[in-house]
């Protein structure tokens, strides 16, 4: 590389890593409850070596009875370790990825069998370091993001496979860790090896021993997995998310039950066939932003709204060089990489579709690039350059920034984090959280709080311990040093000199006015929007026979 290639490629990415890790910890505001999950199961390993229940290093971590997939957790114990368990050390890995994927990018597209390779390479990396989705996904703890980047490492190092065969082996032992970082990944693997090997066979057919080799050290990384593969546990993300199970064809089956023997099956095809082509939409790629709350921006879409010009004019680029090998990597990551998404219910859902979207962020590069050289202006181009650079930043920015972070700090548990500061200043009051809003409150309060796990794992239940990836139950209620995080009991709770905070949906204020409670605190959202409300109970008044 060229001196003024590399400081290029070195702003760039330096300038795409600022976007990623300024104020990382104060922007989602709070803590989603998965986040919180991962970063207590790290605290949980690196003070005890088991997790939240008790469980020696686990293949996958229970959770909420969701058993999230281990590589990520496991990474994070590293900068729990250097910066302590908070809301940076959880995202670090996820904004690092992200940075990581960027250079990787970069070496990839440079691969292709072009003398443009080079600005090519320089351009998908812009459109990957500024797109709303790459940074959005680097900001929060996302296992999936962890996993695109080992996904495109092995297909890089595939690549360099094709001039020194050694290198199939370590491509297929990269695409076998990258299945513990995301459950979903665990179908990707399979069926991106099979794409290269059916693809690259005329090649790969001349160095059989290596290609065994390579193969052979896939499915011994896998094999902890495939043990598992069977329980309920390995299956919960599956079996609660999907759509192909008897019961879910009952009820949302209509026309087709009327349908003798092949009823099922049509409506499993249709579906299928529905969201593999909703993962496409231009709507929802460049118009509309996604329907959650904690994974969108109110008035930003995926990808912002000038890319779409570019991004069918790349479509004919890519199609035209489709022999490549690099193009063809893009091509199965653009192809292959909605199919986790498309076998699950969520109509489009770009946490499950990150291949693809990765893949087109490249197409849209290939089409920036045929604007480029329709222009013959140096002065043009790198004006066009800068503006698009400045009014996506600008953007990004009042949306991110500004909007999302206010709009979506009740979804990240920010008034939580208020609520377990205070509680901490009053560790001589008994609290008690009631609190519908989120499925574990607990989890935000234990992470907040910093709680010792050897106090968490005392609270599992031994059966639960013993049939740990086999019992899906799931008990949300804990104590968590001076917060009892469990449903109110009216008769007692009234009763016992305590503060009891609850939502709009546990708690109002008739309830509280009835037992006498004295309003003690409010804890709000960033909006201004009380979120959780504090009552001292008064035992004399409410309890009086």
């Amino acid at each position: 590389m060229k001196l003024k290639e590399i400081m290029a490629v070195t702003l760039i990415i330096a300038m795409t890593a600022l976007v990623r890790l300024t104020t990382l910890d104060q922007v989602p505001a709070g803590l989603y409850v998965d986040e919180a999950s991962i970063g207590y199961n790290a605290f949980s390993i690196v003070e005890t070596g088991k997790d939240e229940y008790g469980k020696p290093f686990p293949l996958f971590f229970r959770s909420f009875a969701t058993f999230q997939a281990p590589l990520y957790t496991y990474l994070t114990t590293i900068p729990i370790l250097i910066f302590g368990l908070n809301i940076f050390s959880v995202r670090l890995v996820s904004a690092l990825s992200g940075i990581l994927l960027i250079l990787i990018t970069y070496f990839f597209v440079k691969k292709l069998q072009t003398k443009n390779s080079t600005k090519l390479a320089f351009l998908s990396i812009v459109v990957l370091g500024f797109s709303p989705w790459a940074i959005f996904q680097s900001r929060v703890a996302v296992e999936a993001n962890l996993a695109l980047t080992l996904l495109i490492l092995s297909l890089y190092i595939f690549l360099l496979s094709l001039k020194k065969i050694i290198y199939f082996v370590p491509a297929c032992i990269t695409l076998a860790i990258s299945s513990y970082a995301y459950h979903g990944q665990r179908i990707l693997v399979f069926v991106f090896l099979a794409f290269i090997l059916l693809w690259f066979n005329k090649y790969l057919r001349d160095h059989k021993r290596f290609v065994a080799l390579g193969v052979g050290f896939f499915l011994l990384i896998l094999i902890p997995q495939l043990l598992l593969s069977t329980t309920s546990g390995s299956l919960q993300r599956f079996s609660t998310q999907g759509y192909m199970q008897q019961e879910v064809f009952e009820k949302f089956g209509a026309g087709f039950k009327q349908i003798p023997l092949a009823g099922r099956y049509l409506y499993i095809t249709r579906k299928f066939v529905a969201q593999y082509i909703s993962s496409y939409s231009p709507r929802s790629l460049f118009f509309e932003p996604e329907n959650q709350l904690f994974r969108s921006m109110s008035n930003l879409s995926t990808f912002y709204i000038w890319m779409i010009i570019p991004f069918f004019l790349g479509i004919k680029q890519i199609w035209e060089n489709k022999n490549d090998p690099v193009i063809r990597l893009i091509l199965a990551c653009i192809v292959l990489g909605p199919l986790p998404a498309t076998l699950t219910g969520d109509p489009f859902y770009t946490l499950r579709m990150l291949p693809m979207l990765w893949g087109l962020s490249i197409l849209i590069a290939f089409g920036l690039f045929y604007i480029f050289k329709k222009m013959h202006l140096k002065f043009f181009k790198l004006g066009l350059g800068l503006l698009l650079i400045a009014l996506s930043c600008f953007m990004f920015y009042t949306s991110y920034f500004i909007l999302f972070k206010k709009e979506r700090s009740s979804a990240f548990g920010q008034p939580y984090l208020k609520f377990a500061q205070q509680t901490e200043q009053m560790k001589d009051k008994k609290f008690l959280l009631d609190s519908e809003m989120y499925d574990a409150p607990y989890i935000l309060m234990a992470f907040y709080k910093k709680l010792d796990p050897f106090k968490m794992q005392l609270q599992t239940d031994p059966v639960l311990l013993k049939d740990y990836y086999t019992n899906t139950g799931f008990n949300k209620y804990r104590v968590v040093e001076n917060v009892a995080v469990k449903p109110l009991n009216w008769s007692l709770d009234p009763c016992i000199d305590q503060i009891i905070v609850g939502d709009a949906g546990t708690l109002s204020e008739s309830q509280a006015n009835e037992h006498f409670f004295t309003l003690v605190s409010e804890y709000k959202d960033l909006e201004g929007k009380i979120i959780l409300w504090a009552y001292q109970t008064n035992p004399v008044k409410a309890c009086k026979k």
